[in-house]
């Protein structure tokens, strides 16, 4: 009766320091760490494409050169070139002088442009590239408007500007009044610039 008595005394013991020894080695239920979450990420690139843009406008629409008997007739005319790049092609129409302006069925001759001459381009902060001439040679006919024209050769310039092309291009054009017999009155023709950005 004793020995009984003493062995679930025993079994007792033994019980309660096999729960003291789970405790304290941390046996049982568990709660997650804090940020053990599982997560995934991806990353994707978003490109946009921006598009190259030009714009000409005349800064003298009408350019006045005065009075003359015969001899050159000189003119200066202003534009302005407004580019997203830092180079562009350059090329001018230029026409005859036509009396009253009109160019349809003209009852006098027109007074001719000197094409010998070509056409001077010069841009305020812009420079032809290769280092060649800002003197574009006539090379082929065109239209303005009515008029008929004749067109230079196209000339790239590459800008000061760091990557831009916003800038003043002054065009020098002349014609020649050889025919004392001209009837008095006032000329006039058409100028056109037109540029083009780089591919």
């Amino acid at each position: 009766m004793g020995i009984m008595v003493l062995g679930r005394a025993m079994r007792h013991t033994l019980t309660l320091a096999f729960g003291i020894v789970a405790a304290v080695i941390g046996w049982g239920p568990m709660t997650p760490a804090s940020g053990t979450t599982p997560s995934a990420s991806a990353t994707a690139k978003v490109v946009v494409h921006v598009k190259p843009r030009i714009a000409v406008a005349a800064t003298t629409p009408v350019v006045h050169v005065g009075t003359i008997e015969t001899g050159n007739v000189s003119a200066t005319v202003g534009f302005r070139v407004e580019s997203n790049a830092g180079a562009v092609e350059m090329f001018v129409s230029a026409t005859g002088l036509y009396k009253g302006g009109v160019a349809e069925g003209p009852t006098v001759t027109p007074i001719p442009l000197d094409a010998s001459r070509g056409v001077r381009i010069d841009a305020s902060e812009a420079r032809p590239q290769g280092g060649r001439s800002n003197v574009a040679a006539f090379t082929g006919h065109g239209q303005i408007e009515e008029f008929p024209a004749r067109v230079t050769e196209r000339i790239a310039f590459e800008s000061k500007q760091k990557g831009r092309f916003s800038q003043d291009v002054r065009i020098g054009v002349a014609w020649n009044q050889n025919d004392a017999a001209k009837p008095p009155g006032d000329y006039a023709g058409r100028v056109r610039l037109t540029a083009m950005v780089l591919p």
